[in-house]
């Protein structure tokens, strides 16, 4: 399972990276499912590279997809695979008696957002971009708290481990005495202790809120 850009860190795999990972995925025969929701969301000019790209394992990959993040469709529920023939066709033998069928209006919908004018997604990077540098330089501002810059996706994973205290603990106390919301680290497991997940697919003015909050009481209280 590949997860790239990350729905957590925002991290994205580098070609030479995905490269050495289809030299795995051949020599023990393994099927990859490739979860690629924010390839649209990438930042810096930064290149997306799909393990579907390497000739040797595409009929190997299944592309998990969406248009929930990069056409901001997440109400709508739609999304699509990618893959080899002789896999996808048995797809349907499963799907068919579990849900039926994305509704058509949302079908037409999701048609309409891949083949029409990318111009709205093109403007919705660069306003994410400029949200990831409000966010991420805010919290590299405060005192304590360190937080790399994420190439892709709309998350921030900040380091909050010189607070001695818990991603739980101090994630709480946001919310008790900052009156702001974040994600414990430790709820994706326990490699993201000491660590807090914000988002950043807000407006600036709430960004600029949210850091003023925080840098105001970690200055009162620590």
């Amino acid at each position: 399972m590949l997860n790239s850009p990350s729905n957590l860190l925002g991290s994205v795999l580098k070609k030479d990276e995905i490269i050495k990972i289809a030299d795995i995925v051949k020599k023990y025969d393994l099927l990859v499912y490739s979860d690629e929701v924010y390839d649209k969301l990438i930042f810096d000019n930064m290149d997306y590279f799909s393990i579907a790209q390497v000739p040797e394992v595409r009929d190997r990959v299944l592309i998990l997809n969406s248009l929930s993040k990069s056409h901001a469709m997440t109400g709508w529920r739609i999304g699509y695979v990618v893959g080899s023939r002789d896999i996808i066709s048995n797809m349907p033998k499963l799907q068919e008696g579990i849900v039926s069928c994305v509704s058509t209006f949302t079908q037409r919908a999701a048609i309409e957002a891949i083949t029409g004018p990318q111009d709205a997604v093109r403007k919705m990077i660069e306003e994410y971009s400029r949200r990831r540098d409000i966010l991420i330089d805010g919290l590299n501002n405060i005192p304590g708290i360190s937080c790399k810059k994420s190439p892709g996706s709309f998350y921030a994973f900040a380091n909050i481990k010189s607070f001695g205290k818990t991603s739980q603990e101090f994630a709480e106390e946001l919310v008790e005495k900052a009156r702001v919301v974040v994600v414990p680290g430790s709820a994706f497991g326990k490699m993201g202790e000491g660590y807090l997940r914000l988002v950043f697919a807000n407006s600036d003015e709430n960004l600029k809120e949210a850091i003023r909050r925080i840098g105001d009481y970690v200055k009162n209280r620590y």
